[in-house]
């Protein structure tokens, strides 16, 4: 079992993360605007805190400078090779 820390629970987000969760991974999300999730966490912060890995499904490469900002953590380029 691995500790994930999901950030961006949408459509994508969301499903990506049950099959997490159904596969045995402690999974902890965040999302702005939270339904019917099962381990939430109040802040990005609290999502990441003791994660082996974190996901972020955001939708742009500005939304993930702030979710690392909040997290105090860095982001690897996102930049497309094309």
């Amino acid at each position: 079992m691995t500790a994930i820390g999901f950030i961006g629970l949408r459509i994508m987000g969301s499903h990506l993360s049950a099959n997490l969760v159904r596969a045995g991974h402690a999974v902890t999300g965040y999302r702005q605007l939270w339904i019917g999730w099962r381990k939430p966490s109040a802040d990005i912060a609290g999502a990441v805190n003791g994660a082996e890995v974190v996901i972020t499904m955001l939708p742009d490469s500005p939304a993930q400078l702030v979710a690392a900002a909040r997290a105090k953590a860095t982001v690897p380029s996102t930049t497309p090779p094309y």
